[in-house]
């Protein structure tokens, strides 16, 4: 009996032993997978807090699920890497370019407290970004409680880039310094969050130029105006020879010094003029005004101006229409048209003047038969200072200001100032007006003198 049972308890034992090297091999494999997922998770865990280190150096060569897992996360871990160190870059070459902005920026949250500024910042103000890092606006810009739709913008959910208008108002240096600037504000939203951009740029040299410009304006008024005023008055009687009669070469030599001083104080009238336009402080009287009798009248003042270059002036007939015009600046608007026309037009050559009346406007249209202007000037005419030539290449006495006064004086008519030009075919200005309203006062047929004339 017990030698029968000899090879079955061998098998038994041979069973168990087996089952328990089967059992520890797949005990070791469960904790080596563990292990495996463990370090998975770990790198998942740390790339999700932004460190992705661990993610790319993950290696398993095992041919199975959790080993094509391991491999899977790796590269999506390098892909992460190389994002995040492309937009880490792309942040420093956005900061670099913010830090070398000319104009004054800071950054400021919803609640109105600093967060960050750049170079141009520190040197306008005074204050390291360290500084300021928490600190109300207020600080920086006593004024910006008071800037119109500046807190409402603030607290309202939009999120448009920049509201309200830009405005000039005052910063604030560490030294307690007030300092002019334009300020400009945006709002912005990013990944969920709400701030703002603050760029100031300083004022303060524009500020001494328009204080210079203040002073030159003045000197030119009293110390250049005033005594040319009283020169011309005074050749002009002796001209009348009012004084007594005068010798032909003394004639000769007190016309020419005549046209020389109204010259000058035309000059000095029209950077007076310009001045006043740049600043808002033109004024005007307006009325009802005949149309003929002030083409008329202004064809009329010039027509000395252009015999002196041998340039007829032919007024074509005109409607009798009424416009709504200050008469002598209307005038003076015609005579640097027509003064301009005459000087680049040919000696023996002509200058036309037209009308047309539309059903609401009337285009008076001055043309000469000078060489037209130059394709690289026809932008830029009506700018300060910018001449065109006659034939030639000789120019004749002008300073680039009438063309953009006449502009200016049109505009603030309610008309437009324009011009067609061909090379050698000379140019036509034209301006359109607004026609005065039939039912209002009767035309004024008045005579008038252009400002400074």
């Amino acid at each position: 009996m017990v030698a029968s049972e000899g090879p079955w308890l061998w098998i038994v034992v041979g069973a168990l032993l087996v089952s328990a090297l089967a059992f520890g091999l797949i005990a070791e494999t469960r904790a080596a997978n563990l292990r495996r997922l463990t370090r998975l998770a770990e790198a998942a865990r740390r790339l999700s807090e932004g460190d992705a280190e661990l993610g790319t150096a993950l290696v398993d060569s095992r041919n199975d699920a959790i080993g094509e897992l391991t491999e899977a996360f790796r590269k999506m871990a390098a892909s992460v890497a190389e994002r995040e160190a492309a937009l880490r870059g792309a942040d420093r070459r956005a900061w670099i370019l913010i830090d070398s902005v000319a104009s004054a920026i800071v950054t400021f949250d919803s609640g109105g407290h600093i967060e960050s500024m750049n170079r141009a910042a520190t040197k306008l103000l005074g204050y390291a970004t360290q500084e300021l890092c928490g600190h109300g606006l207020s600080l920086l810009l006593p004024e910006f409680g008071e800037l119109p739709g500046r807190r409402d913008a603030m607290q309202t959910g939009k999120a448009d880039g920049e509201f309200g208008s830009a405005v000039e108002t005052n910063a604030r240096r560490s030294d307690g310094v007030l300092v002019p600037v334009h300020l400009s504000i945006a709002a912005i939203r990013f990944e969920g969050r709400r701030f703002f951009i603050a760029v100031m740029t300083d004022l303060t040299d524009i500020r001494k130029a328009e204080q210079a410009r203040d002073s030159f304006v003045s000197i030119v008024s009293h110390e250049l105006r005033t005594p040319l005023s009283a020169i011309q008055g005074a050749l002009a009687l002796v001209r009348a020879e009012i004084t007594g009669e005068l010798p032909e070469k003394t004639r000769s030599m007190i016309a020419i010094a005549h046209a020389n001083t109204e010259r000058l104080l035309r000059i000095v009238n029209d950077i007076l003029d310009m001045e006043k336009i740049k600043a808002g402080k033109i004024a005007y009287d307006f009325r009802a005004v005949d149309l003929p009798s002030l083409l008329e009248q202004a064809v009329e003042a010039n027509r000395i101006h252009g015999a002196q270059f041998d340039v007829n002036i032919v007024l074509a007939p005109v409607p009798h229409v009424c416009v709504r015009a200050d008469i002598g600046r209307l005038t003076q608007a015609l005579t640097n048209l027509l003064s301009n026309a005459i000087k680049v037009s040919d000696d023996g050559g002509c200058v036309v003047v037209d009308t047309k009346v539309g059903s609401q406007t009337v285009r008076i249209s001055i043309t000469d038969q000078g060489p037209g202007i130059a394709p690289e000037l026809q932008s830029r005419i009506f700018e300060d200072f910018v001449q065109g030539e006659r034939s030639g290449g000789r120019k004749r006495s002008g300073y680039g200001l009438g063309l953009g006064i006449a502009r200016t004086i049109v505009r603030d008519h309610g008309g437009t100032l324009d011009f067609v030009s061909q090379a050698g075919r000379g140019t036509t200005f034209f301006l359109d007006l607004p026609l005065a309203d039939a039912a209002g006062d009767a035309c004024d047929s008045s005579s008038a003198t252009a400002p400074g004339g």
